[in-house]
């Protein structure tokens, strides 16, 4: 009892008791519930998760072909292209875009750039797509990737297997300014998985940068980097309140298996089309995130992202369980915590009287039977206490009995031998 007395009032004053009696709990949660634990209050909310695909944004497709009609000025489009584009798509209110194509060209661009690039700074939000590897020398790191930048602070777990990448291995002549991001759309230096989808990777001395895919789910979820939690090898969580992205070891996701439900869909647009309809001022609607691609014989080889990755994009952002209910459970008092251990610690002593052999299976069972008894008390009653101080009780009690037979058996066996007889001669 005094052991566990001693563990229980440690769990007030230090953080790693409470800590690992949270884990313990955390360990029973299931794979469609996560948890938070607030340290100063002792509580712990649970958020169970469901499919919601109507708290998705959506996508708008537009597709830049071949240009048959020559609406732009070349083929593929130039940057004042899609300058032109964009500015279109501004018109129709668009307040979002993705850019799965490339935004490099043999020549530097020059004022045509600085055109895309002001144009780009008109939205709210933009993303852009870049390739990284691993060199042997570390480049530095252009401007919309250190926006998308996740702090180390923001990491829970070993990120160590997650892919290492150093070089930009082609770099963009755009650039929207404080509100355009840059996610990787391919590792060169790792091969990839067709049953899975690279969401991180690490950057050296700088954190972990996000893949395009990543960062299209937060745009589609109006997430900002800042609201990112990973935990290593089981999850992101987008904010307290956005999807839950699966993560095994190495930053990857589990391809869907399923197509993404049917809401908010919205039939694909041409970018000539986009470019001839008749604009409407941005406050008028509510738009989806244009989602540019090319689809053309000569324009394809633009794309940064194949049209399988494409089409697992618009999946993903609609399948991810999203947090729907929310459960608190207060930690018990201090001396609702000492009555329970009061009760553990004498059902062990009764344990103790048997043979040595049924005590070690009585507390043993006591032991086991004290995490369901903590999922029950956590249902019933919505409180939990930490399994750290009973268990301490339980080790103790049947420890100390040990060291006490191991001392006296000495004496009782010189106690209880019989006298040697004495030989006379």
């Amino acid at each position: 009892m005094d052991v566990g007395i001693a563990v229980l009032l440690c769990g007030q004053f230090t953080s790693w008791i409470p800590a690992l009696d949270y884990a313990c709990v955390q360990a029973a949660a299931s794979n469609k519930e996560v948890q938070d634990f607030d340290p100063s209050s002792g509580t712990i909310s649970s958020h169970t998760l469901a499919q919601q695909p109507q708290k998705s944004r959506g996508f708008q497709r537009i597709s830049v072909t071949d240009d048959p009609d020559r609406t732009f000025e070349t083929s593929p489009p130039s940057p004042l292209d899609y300058a032109v584009l964009l500015q279109s798509l501004r018109n129709r209110g668009y307040n979002h875009v993705l850019l799965t194509t490339r935004m490099t060209w043999d020549d530097e661009p020059g004022i045509e750039a600085r055109a895309l690039s002001d144009r780009l700074a008109l939205f709210k939000k933009s993303v852009i797509a870049l390739p990284v590897t691993r060199g042997a020398t570390a480049h530095p790191l252009p401007a919309p990737l250190v926006r998308a930048l996740i702090p180390f602070d923001q990491i829970k777990g070993d990120h160590q297997l997650i892919p290492t990448v150093n070089q930009v291995t082609l770099p963009t002549h755009v650039d929207g300014g404080e509100q355009t991001f840059a996610g990787f759309h391919r590792i060169e230096s790792t091969p990839s998985s067709p049953d899975h989808i690279p969401m991180l990777a690490h950057w050296p001395g700088q954190g972990l940068i996000p893949s395009i895919e990543l960062l299209a789910i937060m745009i589609n979820h109006d997430i900002d980097i800042a609201d990112l939690l990973i935990d290593c090898g089981q999850h992101i969580r987008l904010g307290q309140k956005g999807p839950v992205i699966p993560l095994d070891i190495y930053g990857q996701t589990p391809v869907p298996k399923s197509p993404a439900p049917a809401t908010n869909e919205l039939a694909p647009l041409t970018a000539a089309q986009l470019i001839s309809l008749k604009p409407t001022s941005p406050e008028a609607s509510i738009t989806p995130i244009g989602l540019i691609h090319a689809t053309g014989k000569n324009t394809s080889p633009t794309n940064t992202l194949h049209p399988t990755r494409l089409t697992q994009i618009l999946t993903l952002s609609k399948t991810f369980l999203i947090p729907e209910k929310t459960t608190h459970y207060r930690k018990l008092p201090l001396w609702a915590n000492m009555t329970l251990l009061l009760t553990i610690t004498l059902a062990a002593c009764w344990g103790l009287t048997f043979h040595p052999i049924n005590s070690l299976l009585t507390v043993t069972t006591l032991a086991i039977l004290l995490f369901p008894l903590l999922l029950a008390f956590m249902h019933l009653t919505h409180h939990w206490f930490g399994l750290s101080a009973p268990l301490a009780s339980l080790i103790s009690a049947y420890l100390i009995p040990i060291r006490h037979r191991k001392r006296t058996t000495p004496i009782q066996k010189y106690r209880t031998s019989k006298p040697k007889p004495v030989i006379r001669p």
